[in-house]
């Protein structure tokens, strides 16, 4: 009786302890079952984009109210409602992206093409470097646009707890933005931070994430004006803002050359 008690507990033991190591080993949603790796060595080294996706919703209200109905002679009271919605996909080098427009005074869209290299390489002592290139066709100018950019020497490091590392932030981060080639010419802007959930790291492979909430809202009252004997006209203008956007970028180890031809 005791040899079988003292073999059941061994058991247990031996179950709990391989539990453990597996929930230590995972950080991430999408990490490996078992990862014996630390993660502060797995980030670590060269990096080569292989996937990304991105889905941006943008709604924007603005509901008009004017204090007398004989003061609305223009007929604008009411609400009226933008959505401006934004796709992208990246993969074998080239990035789609489409942006949708509903204005419902000047409903517009808009595509493009974009070939795409995009390269990143994180250090051991807290900094990374990020270089790429780009290529595509604007229609604007009838030409092919090429450009290149880089961001070198600037900071990474975990979030919250360095034991936990499941959260991963980097300073001056360019993030891939087809809708700055509208603003600066380029599918590429720098961001003074950017923080991602690191889905996924393990040998040759390491997925980030990141999801974002905004609203803003404010109301603006103009000053009285006349229409006919009315005199007291009050125009009031409420301005609503709902952003919500997820990106994903997909990453793989390179051990090519660094400088991109």
């Amino acid at each position: 009786m005791t040899k079988g008690w003292c073999f059941c507990l061994s058991q247990i033991s031996i179950f709990c302890f391989f539990l453990l190591v597996i929930s230590c080993g995972r950080h991430g949603e999408e990490d490996p079952g078992v990862s014996w790796g630390d993660r502060d060595k797995l980030i670590r080294g060269t990096w080569n984009l292989e996937g990304y996706t991105f889905d941006e919703t943008s709604t924007y209200q603005r509901t008009t109210n004017i204090n007398f109905v004989s003061c609305d002679t223009a007929g604008q009271s009411g609400t009226k409602v933008q959505n401006i919605f934004r796709q992208d996909n990246y993969t074998d080098t080239i990035l789609n992206s489409t942006v949708v427009d509903n204005n419902p005074n000047d409903n517009e869209s808009f595509a493009y093409e974009i070939g795409l290299i995009y390269r990143l390489r994180i250090n051991k002592k807290g900094t990374y470097d990020c270089i790429g290139k780009y290529a595509f066709f604007d229609t604007g100018r009838a030409a092919v646009v090429e450009g290149e950019f880089s961001s070198e020497g600037n900071t990474w490091y975990w979030e919250r707890s360095h034991k936990e590392r499941w959260a991963l932030t980097l300073s001056n981060f360019p993030v891939i933005d087809s809708e700055s080639i509208e603003t600066d010419g380029s599918p590429v802007r720098s961001v003074a931070s950017q923080t991602f959930n690191v889905l996924r790291l393990a040998p040759k492979e390491m997925w980030l994430d990141f999801s974002a909430k905004e609203k803003e809202s404010y109301t603006q009252e103009f000053d009285p004006f006349q229409v006919g004997p009315q005199t007291n006209c009050i125009s009031k203008v409420q301005y609503r803002k709902d952003v919500d956007r997820n990106a994903e970028y997909r990453f793989k180890e390179y051990n090519g050359d660094w400088e991109i031809e």
